[in-house]
């Protein structure tokens, strides 16, 4: 049960001497105020009878009003503690200011302004583009974040089956911004945790299979010099220069600065754009070798080591166009080693990221401890990496199938 008490903030006095009045809620150990917007001097209220004094005017008239803001407050708490379970004391005071009805869309602005801080531009971008799906869907603004139930996400869920012809995969990326979106507001106070309805949908999916290089297609590709277009060349390298170098993603090798690394002791230590960690990585002999192609004495330190974007007019942009910039300098990369990909015959489309995939798989592959993989490639989560033992493991299956009698 929430408490409920009168108090005068003496410390908070106006240039007339006056001070506000407060009810003073205290739920769970939790405290909130709430303005009853009367002003009082200090020698004007009796805290222990919880009265203004008679030296105020009109002082039984005023202590009738806050007898009766005190009794509705006192009901509108027992109300609101039988229609929620586990009610906050940051609900409770929105129910007694009649906040309790949040806009959804409104405070997905202020979360996602909030994550800007500590997401990639290209990551908050894909939550925007995932929230306008969401909107479509819902088709107007007039949505609370009280209107996010189990029955709402399963017709959402249905609209991007049926509509959308979303696989489950793309369906449950769909679901990430609302969840992330309902957990602030849990730790806002202003939802409880115990209708948090994303826990309760289930969507099956089969494990996604990541295709990687091999330890012979890898070389092929290391030795592939046919086509001779500088731009190519540069895709190559800095594909050849990812897979050696913990499986750096695209942002953060098409950014990385001479400064960034120590060519002496072959350290790369840069915040990496998706997480925004501080990140050490120590490069191995391949990735060396393709720095010093591009390494000369009088290298700016501020100078991007792979010149695939320029860094002049990138530099004064801002986040936005950042991630336009690197965006659509992936899409050429990509181009390019398509291109590469075909001319080898490779069994799949060969793309940027299979660069991340291949330093996976291959380290696993050769013992390196699976707790040593997750941090060289900055996953927040174990069991992401655990997708590529995964396929280890089915090859080693393939492998006794077909070898061992």
């Amino acid at each position: 049960m929430a408490s409920l008490k009168f108090v005068l903030k003496t410390q908070q006095l106006d240039k007339a001497g006056n001070c506000s009045l407060y009810i003073r809620l205290i739920k769970d150990r939790k405290t909130k105020f709430i303005s009853t917007g009367v002003k009082l001097k200090p020698n004007q209220w009796d805290g222990d009878s919880q009265k203004v004094r008679k030296c105020y005017p009109n002082s039984t008239r005023m202590n009738a009003v806050l007898a009766v803001k005190i009794a509705d407050a006192t009901m509108m708490v027992l109300e609101e503690e039988k229609k929620i379970q586990n009610i906050t004391a940051q609900q409770i005071k929105q129910a007694l200011k009649g906040e309790d009805r949040i806009n959804f869309f409104d405070y997905q602005q202020k979360t996602f302004n909030r994550l800007r801080n500590t997401l990639a531009a290209a990551t908050i971008y894909n939550y925007e583009s995932l929230i306008k799906k969401f909107k479509e869907f819902i088709g107007h603004d007039d949505l609370t974040l009280n209107d996010i139930t189990v029955s709402l996400l399963k017709d959402y869920i249905n609209f991007l089956t049926v509509v959308k012809k979303n696989s489950n995969i793309s369906i449950k990326t769909c679901l990430i911004p609302l969840a992330k979106i309902f957990n602030s507001a849990i730790e806002d106070g202003i939802i409880d945790k115990n209708i948090y309805p994303f826990d309760k949908i289930k969507i099956r999916t089969n494990v996604h299979k990541r295709n990687f290089l091999s330890l012979e297609q890898f070389e092929n590709f290391k030795n592939y010099n046919k086509e001779r277009k500088c731009k190519v060349k540069l895709c190559q390298d800095m594909f050849i220069f990812a897979v050696s170098a913990g499986g750096l993603r695209f942002s953060d090798v098409a950014t990385l600065r001479w400064e960034e690394v120590d060519m002496e002791k072959g350290i790369i230590e840069r915040k990496i754009s998706k997480s925004g960690r501080v990140h050490r990585i120590k490069i191995g002999t391949t990735a060396a070798e393709v720095l010093l192609k591009y390494y000369s004495n009088n290298v700016e330190k501020q100078a991007f080591i792979f010149p695939i974007i320029l860094r002049g007019k990138f530099d004064l942009g801002n986040p936005e166009f950042k991630r336009k910039k690197i965006a659509s300098a992936n899409v050429i990369c990509n181009l390019h080693l398509r291109k590469i990909g075909q001319e080898l015959k490779f069994p799949f489309q060969l793309h940027f990221h299979l660069s991340r995939h291949t330093f996976a798989t291959q380290a696993l592959s050769r013992g390196m401890r699976i707790e040593y993989v997750s941090k060289l490639m900055d996953h927040s989560k174990i069991s992401t990496t655990q997708i590529y033992a995964k396929v280890i493991d089915d090859d080693l299956d393939k492998a006794v199938d077909q070898y061992v009698m």
